[in-house]
């Protein structure tokens, strides 16, 4: 992923809530930061993970998506980041 694209997308996890009560991460691109591939790709990453159902995958709730406003809702998964992840199990060669 290039700078631009790190700088315009953000992942902010919270404890919040929905109307389940279910704990959500949110992932939002900066739209003033954003270009219009960079948001294009946001927008359809968006449309495609919504239409996702595996208990592997987490689940997307919502979205808001415009040239205002660019975020989408989903499953908050137990455990860290990928980034996280992927540091405690290097393979090695």
């Amino acid at each position: 992923m290039s700078t631009a694209c790190r700088k315009a997308t953000v992942i902010a996890i919270h404890s919040c809530e929905i109307a389940d009560q279910l704990p959500v991460a949110i992932k939002v691109v900066r739209v003033d930061l954003a270009t219009e591939t960079l948001f294009g790709r946001f927008a359809r990453e968006a449309e495609v993970m919504e239409k996702f159902d595996h208990g592997s995958i987490a689940k997307v709730y919502g979205s808001c998506l415009n040239r205002e406003l660019g975020y989408y809702v989903m499953e908050l998964l137990d455990g860290g980041t990928l980034s996280d992840y992927e540091k405690a199990h290097t393979l090695s060669g």
